[in-house]
């Protein structure tokens, strides 16, 4: 580019890149259960226990909440996470230290391993000393278990849960881990149903023996858990009943909490229904509640980018003079500002493109 009196410039873009920090980015210790437990982070469980509530987030915070109804009157913050310590003491497998809460309020949460039942659930909660808690939080993700199970055990979120969809005449009704269907209710009321599959224990069981729980779509190479659904309505008399694969995906694109004093929520949407061959059908389910498991962290899209924070324009002999690869070139249909006058007699503004 050029000023109006001919004289030659170049521009160059200082770049960063602009990444999504967490309060866990520092170094902690390379521990395999550790790793393991950083699948609970961004989730948070909630427990009354008496006029408090508590809601822990791992690698997150701590809170005290007093409700009235469905209404937050009183929160007290009970500490921002600090650090994990690896501990074997009792089924105790980490502690994570929690500081710098309301008025200097500080916590230790411990977490056991507990094979079956929740993700994760606070057990007990004790003031040890005023503004210092100790507080006991059971989970199946610390036990040992393979990655299938571990992400079986993230899908206990859904336990009690129906999800819908609607195509034109049909309703599709998924609920979790008991049966998949469709239906059809007239304005009189007559309802027309068919029972797709029946949440088989058995060949589920044999999916997770034969390590064919978690799976890669042939053509996208998208991971998901599958489940099988069998023993639906027959097609026709003497023919084989309908059957459903329900694949799992990974859908990072909502936050979620698991409140385990009552019916649990995730954001889980059915995003489409698929019958080939006919009576056999497909059903594809996106959900947050997979997304912090390792094997569905490729399907996570990168959260970074690159940002200019300013364009310099400099005479060219002077561009040349200079290396380094924090000057990037900025092409002329990139142009958008310029901010330093190398020569008070060469107006930046007046360059021509």
């Amino acid at each position: 580019m050029t000023s109006h009196s001919g004289v030659g410039f170049k521009c160059f873009a200082i770049s960063s890149t602009d990444k999504k920090t967490s309060q866990d980015s520092r170094p902690r210790e390379d521990d395999h259960l550790i790793k393991k437990l950083e699948m609970l982070k961004g989730n948070c469980a909630v427990k009354r226990l008496g006029y408090w509530s508590y809601k822990i987030c791992p690698f997150g915070s701590v809170s005290q909440i007093h409700y009235e109804g469905s209404n937050a009157v009183t929160t007290f913050e009970l500490g921002q996470y600090a650090s994990s310590e690896r501990i074997e003491e009792d089924d105790v497998k980490i502690i994570q230290t929690f500081q710098n809460g309301s008025n200097g309020r500080n916590s230790r949460v411990h977490f056991h391993c507990r094979p079956r039942g929740n993700v994760f659930d606070v057990t007990s909660v004790d003031e040890t000393s005023i503004h210092s808690y100790d507080i006991h939080v059971s989970t199946s993700v610390l036990c040992d278990s393979s990655p299938s199970e571990q992400a079986l055990h993230l899908l206990h979120g859904l336990s009690g849960q129906c999800f819908s969809r609607n195509e034109g005449w049909w309703t599709y009704e998924y609920c979790h881990e008991k049966h998949m269907r469709q239906y059809h209710k007239d304005a009189d009321g007559t309802m027309t149903e068919f029972i797709l599959g029946k949440f088989d224990v058995e060949g589920n069981m044999n999916l997770l023996d034969s390590d064919k729980v978690l799976v890669k779509d042939i053509t996208s190479g998208r991971p998901s858990l599958e489940q099988a659904y069998t023993e639906g309505t027959p097609c026709a008399p003497m023919v084989d009943h309908r059957t459903t694969i329900v694949k799992f995906y990974c859908s990072a694109n909502y936050n979620f909490e698991i409140d385990v004093t009552k019916t649990q929520f995730s954001p889980t949407t059915i995003q489409s229904v698929n019958e080939s061959p006919s009576c056999t059908y497909v059903v594809k389910i996106f959900t947050s509640l997979l997304c912090s498991h390792p094997f569905f962290s490729d399907s996570i899209p990168a959260q970074k980018k690159t940002v200019i924070k300013k364009i310099h324009c400099m005479k060219e002999e002077l561009a040349a003079a200079i290396k380094g690869d924090h000057l990037k070139h900025v092409p002329n249909n990139e142009m958008e500002t310029t901010h330093i006058n190398e020569d008070p007699e060469e107006d930046p503004a007046k360059l021509e493109l």
